[in-house]
């Protein structure tokens, strides 16, 4: 269709695209109006081409945030729920308050209202996943504690299959387990991540695999305490060990340390496979290295002297030579280190020079033993 006049925007009235427009929420011919059609808020812009364009232009930076809040809304805007309807039209109503703010020149202002309003669609929408959230967890409780109290009952152990008495403290820990699960979903329900309801199949999905994940957590810790392997201690008071069950025995723990044992795995949904983590973990590890120094074994002959020169610094050549000082001779009995150093042996008279043969001396003052060449 061609381009409508600013003044030509009328509820029921066809726009540009030829939709019918529905609600019309700011008008001034001829520079812009701002309406509502059944998809979106738009804007019909200046009949001026040229104030058009400027329009266009000083209006995209907003196009990513509006396109986000209509992907919010637009299932609300064909429910056949008034109350959704209504909804829609709510937030309708804030976008075309942040359009005329833009359209007044004040964009930065515009982009900020319409982030705080697709904040709000987004936690509108995650309220309500969090009801559908808890709603398929709390199903699916139910339908596994139906499944374990049907299997654990007399009339199923008499007239389908006797369940073993280890097998039915198994799926009692397992239910114990599934109520922890619950109980813990209800407790994080609301500092918990969930995505909105648009990927309600992905939380659909991670509210059963936590229920799912309580009941076998439960059904493993409680294996793990009949086992053996693993023992739970509450006020100094410590359960679990081997559990060994005749026909008709009661076998231990007591159902209620069964029925916690159960509970605290699927409350703590962390907690089984953190200790198989570690157990498995101590298995793989590989043997601890030697200390260093631990290679050389035992301190003798001379071996523990030799390896001290290795981590000290190299002495000064200057130092050697002083009487005293770190370059004295080794011991003997090391051929190794011999040191073939004169400066501390006695000098013969052959091997002394006198002082008349010495060189004149070029400054100080000159004494009559000097003169006469006797002042060896």
């Amino acid at each position: 269709m061609p381009k409508i006049l600013v003044e030509d925007v009328r509820v029921n009235q066809p726009d540009e695209n030829g939709q019918p427009i529905d609600t019309v929420y700011y008008r001034n011919p001829p520079l812009y109006a701002v309406y509502r059609t059944d998809d979106r808020v738009l804007i019909e812009f200046a009949d001026d081409i040229g104030q058009e364009k400027a329009q266009r232009t000083a209006m995209a930076p907003l196009a990513p945030l509006r396109g986000q809040i209509n992907s919010l809304i637009d299932g609300w805007r064909i429910s056949p729920k008034p109350k959704l309807r209504e909804r829609a039209c709510r937030y309708d109503r804030r976008v075309a308050d942040a359009l005329l703010i833009g359209l007044e020149t004040d964009i930065p202002a515009a982009a900020s209202l319409l982030a705080e309003i697709k904040d709000d669609l987004i936690e509108e929408r995650k309220s309500w996943a969090k009801v559908l959230y808890l709603a398929c967890g709390s199903l699916t409780a139910l339908a596994a504690l139906c499944v374990m109290g049907f299997v654990t009952s007399d009339w199923y152990r008499a007239a389908i299959y006797p369940v073993p008495a280890l097998a039915g403290l198994l799926l009692t820990a397992a239910g114990a387990g599934t109520v922890g699960a619950l109980f813990s979903i209800a407790q994080q329900i609301r500092s918990r991540s969930i995505l909105t309801d648009l990927q309600m199949r992905d939380n659909i999905a991670d509210a059963i695999l936590r229920v799912l994940v309580g009941a076998v957590g439960g059904a493993v810790l409680a294996a793990l305490m009949f086992s053996g392997l693993a023992s739970l201690s509450i006020n100094n008071s410590s359960f679990g060990g081997a559990v060994t069950c005749a026909k008709d025995c009661t076998p231990e723990p007591e159902t209620m340390k069964l029925l916690l044992i159960g509970f605290v795995a699927g409350f703590l949904e962390r907690l089984v496979p953190d200790l198989l983590a570690k157990a498995s973990l101590a298995e793989s590890s590989p043997p601890k290295p030697a200390a260093p120094g631990a290679e050389g074994g035992t301190k003798s002959d001379g071996g523990a002297a030799r390896a001290a020169p290795q981590s000290q610094p190299n002495p000064d050549p200057a130092d050697l030579g002083a009487p005293g000082g770190d370059g004295a001779a080794p011991e003997d009995g090391d051929p190794d280190d011999t040191d073939a150093c004169l400066c501390h042996a006695p000098a013969a008279d052959a091997e002394l020079t006198s002082d008349a043969n010495l060189p004149a001396a070029s400054g100080g003052v000159a004494t009559p033993t000097d003169q006469t060449g006797d002042g060896r």
